[in-house]
């Protein structure tokens, strides 16, 4: 009978240690996702600088 019991508590440990790390794996592909948006949204910005930059050299002259 006591076996049997820890033998659910051990189940029901396992399945929510694993729910944590899915939880927390979806938090974490998001925040590098994130990331990877707010960096080449930031690289996006810095070409188009360097793009007016090059055509407003070019135009003055």
């Amino acid at each position: 009978m006591e076996n049997n019991i820890l033998h659910r508590i051990n189940i029901m440990v396992a399945v929510e240690s694993s729910l944590f790390v899915w939880g927390n794996g979806i938090f974490y592909n998001i925040q590098i996702n994130y990331i990877n948006k707010t960096i080449s949204l930031l690289l996006l910005g810095f070409n188009v600088l360097k793009f007016e930059f090059f055509f407003s050299e070019i135009f003055v002259v």
